[in-house]
């Protein structure tokens, strides 16, 4: 009778052994594989404590991706987030990402027929680099059925406290650099080509910093749009301005007789 029992116990040992060593091992999931845009939605869908439960395993994923796919990442994040945005920084903070992001709420044009667009800025730092990202993400409710010279985005930043380090697009389908050539003083323009259908994207700058101060910065979103023709697309006209909002140069733009405009700001502040 003794031998019996001892035998029964031996068995479930061992089977609740096999047992529970699978479902240790089930919980480690490898997230290398996916995209940037995969991988955030991947962070998004997941409870707080299901993030938790994964720290090692997200944070390895995010901390393997190139800039741009980092960049393209906290992109996704920001405009895929049905949450708060204390929730998200909340989120990101044990994966080894710092994120501050400001969205605006759906803005109306004083175009007819010209797209709304939602614009957010945010600043982003991962562990281990000494640079943040300053990335301005924009998603267009409508498509432009008349579009002039391409839009204008710049990202503006107080140079005295932060210094240019590199910049970054989305696909260029989309957006391109358009001008560095005043990075010093703390601006970096990019052409939205909004004739393309859903022009949604971001363009990014990385900033180091210069010295313990608060970061003041923002993005300028400037549509055209035709009001007579349809318009040819190529690169607006525009100057500098001496004094922007956040202490750095700013830009005007200057239309062509048959197109009218419209712009958006947007800001942020930055604690290194």
């Amino acid at each position: 009778m003794k031998k019996n029992l001892f035998s029964t116990i031996i068995c479930t040992v061992l089977l609740t052994s096999v047992l529970v060593v699978p479902a240790a091992n089930a919980a480690k999931v490898d997230y290398s594989s996916l995209s940037s845009k995969e991988l955030a939605k991947k962070v998004l869908s997941l409870s707080d404590t299901q993030a938790k439960s994964q720290q090692q395993s997200l944070k390895s994923a995010i901390a393997n991706l190139s800039d741009e796919e980092f960049d393209a990442f906290v992109h996704n994040l920001v405009m895929q987030n049905n949450g708060t945005d204390e929730e998200l920084s909340d989120k990101l903070k044990p994966l080894g990402v710092e994120l501050e992001t400001k969205k605006n709420s759906k803005i109306g044009t004083t175009a007819f027929q010209a797209a709304d667009i939602n614009l957010e800025v945010t600043s982003a730092k991962r562990t281990g680099q000494s640079y943040y990202r300053l990335i301005a993400s924009w998603d267009p409710e409508d498509n432009e059925f008349y579009p002039a010279t391409y839009d204008l985005l710049s990202i503006e930043w107080d140079p005295t406290v932060g210094q240019y380090y590199d910049y970054n697009v989305g696909s260029t389908k989309y957006v391109t650099a358009r001008d560095g050539s005043e990075r010093k003083n703390g601006i970096y323009l990019f052409n939205v080509h909004d004739y393309q259908l859903d022009f949604g994207s971001y363009a990014a700058v990385y900033v180091s910093k210069k010295k313990n101060a608060t970061l003041d910065f923002g993005a300028r979103y400037v549509h055209t749009y035709e009001t007579r023709t349809w318009g040819t697309n190529f690169e607006a006209n525009f100057s500098y301005a001496k004094t922007g909002p956040t202490g750095g140069l700013s830009f005007k733009l200057t239309p062509t007789k048959t197109e009218k405009s419209w712009q958006v700001w947007k800001d942020e502040a930055l604690e290194w």
